[in-house]
């Protein structure tokens, strides 16, 4: 039987660009990875996660390497890879993998897909200072709200990023496209900060400001 995946891991799948190596970061018991490769959208996928008692529940099959280990240090000094997803970690913890992996003297830069659990806008900042572009930025509603990344690696020396501006880093990259979602949770958010009598005008016009282009 096929896997079946919930609709932000399928969100996920729909954004892989290449048809390659893809690193499965914090795979748990590997439904998405093995999702990647029956469905063709992988060669090979390197599924790996620090907790080896996740790892003996994923189901081997051909192209599926399962390595025990924190983040991106299951690849080998040589081992190229065109795309990696992280999902379910939170934004610094995602910042630090990335940053390790990155600073390696023989890094290559793969097409990122993640999907932080928190710190979402350090993340944001991370990758736009890190010379990645993200070019795709929106909101998903699973039972709960979630944040879904892609951003592709540019050199800096030959194309100059934008910075950033305070909007983009806390509520999207691309806030101005509609996004139905995250009206819904910037309206929930609203109300809680009302019952909560939390509200200060930097908040609410922010929130508003994303809101009229929602």
């Amino acid at each position: 039987m096929g896997i079946k995946l919930s609709k932000r891991l399928l969100s996920l799948t729909t954004l892989i660009t290449k048809v390659g190596t893809v690193v499965d970061v914090g795979c748990d018991h590997g439904h998405l990875s093995q999702y990647l490769l029956q469905h063709g959208l992988a060669t090979k996928v390197i599924a790996c996660d620090i907790s080896q008692s996740s790892l003996n529940k994923v189901t081997p099959l051909q192209n599926l390497s399962i390595r025990q280990g924190n983040g991106l240090n299951v690849l080998a000094r040589d081992e190229v890879v065109d795309t990696v997803i992280i999902a379910g970690l939170g934004g610094m913890t995602i910042l630090d993998i990335l940053q390790n992996f990155f600073s390696r003297e023989d890094r290559v830069y793969p097409e990122l897909i993640l999907s932080p659990q928190s710190q979402v806008g350090k993340l944001r900042e991370f990758l736009n200072k890190s010379g990645f572009m993200i070019v795709e930025d929106f909101v998903l509603l699973d039972v709960k709200f979630y944040d879904i990344i892609k951003a592709v690696y540019k050199n800096q020396s030959v194309q100059k990023l934008s910075k950033l501006d305070d909007l983009q880093l806390q509520y999207g990259v691309f806030f101005k496209r509609p996004n139905e979602a995250l009206k819904q949770r910037l309206n929930i958010e609203l109300q809680r900060l009302s019952a909560f009598g939390d509200l200060k005008l930097s908040d609410i016009n922010k929130i508003n400001e994303v809101l009229k282009w929602q």
